[in-house]
């Protein structure tokens, strides 16, 4: 998609998904589909890059020398400048704004969100909801969200790696300002004393994935009033998972320079 010789395909598609689902359903078994999209996107990914140099889309983009300098508000400029946009151009936008989401999902699971939206919006085009235009329109109205999403760090105050740890915090928690500011303390606190405590492999030992859920609660023990008894364990173990999928050793993670 969307090129018109895979419509013949849609039909096929769209059974192997009610299969699909209803095999879930009846087996009670689930797969996390973002972890299976994770790995396609990869490939694709990966394909695209070996394939660059032999495919070429006409567009009215302009070839970006590397689209992981350019921002949100260099992309928005690029694109408001495309006039009676054809599919070409369409497509090589779906494409910049996944390289430039990806890496967002990836330091912030609360993206997810993002994510799955621009996942429906290609679903939607798929199946023939939009066309290329209004297909083109809706991500141009997309790249707004996440130029606003991309600047947060700054309105909150925050690196993107303490972001990350305050968001997970206050997804399930009703905070007055005063408590969110309180909470962004703590992010800062425990970013701050991991970088000393996350030594190499220590994902494989028991006594150091003890060390860091032992430093986790000591941190958020400071949490206000607002997390009780259910709420604070919770958040405890999410800040955990967190640490332990983006953490594997010393100095290395999604936020590493």
């Amino acid at each position: 998609m969307p090129d018109d010789s895979a419509n013949q395909y849609v039909l096929y598609r769209i059974a192997i998904n009610i299969i699909y689902s209803q095999m879930c359903l009846k087996s009670g078994l689930s797969v996390d589909d973002e972890d299976v999209l994770d790995v396609v996107r990869n490939q694709v990914n990966e394909l695209l890059d070996e394939s660059i140099s032999t495919i070429k889309i006409q567009s009215n983009l302009p070839e970006p020398v590397n689209i992981a300098n350019i921002d949100f508000d260099a992309l928005a400029a690029m694109v408001a400048k495309v006039v009676n946009p054809k599919q070409s151009d369409a497509e090589k936008l779906k494409n910049l704004i996944e390289r430039k989401l990806q890496p967002m999902v990836l330091k912030n699971k609360t993206r997810q969100d993002l994510q799955q939206k621009f996942q429906e919006l290609i679903e939607e085009y798929n199946l023939g909801a939009y066309t290329a235009e209004e297909f083109f329109n809706r991500l141009k109205a997309f790249i707004t969200e996440l130029e606003h999403e991309d600047k947060r760090t700054v309105r909150e105050g925050l690196t993107e790696e303490e972001l990350a740890v305050y968001d997970l915090m206050i997804q399930k928690a009703p905070l007055t300002e005063k408590e969110r500011n309180q909470v962004k303390e703590i992010a800062k606190e425990l970013t701050a004393k991991m970088q000393d405590i996350l030594v190499i492999d220590w994902r494989k030992k028991q006594r150091t994935k003890a060390r860091v859920k032992n430093m986790i609660e000591e941190v958020l023990d400071s949490l206000p009033e607002s997390y009780d008894e259910d709420l604070w364990p919770k958040t405890c173990s999410e800040v955990y998972m967190h640490i332990f999928e983006k953490y594997p050793g010393k100095g290395k993670s999604p936020y590493a320079h």
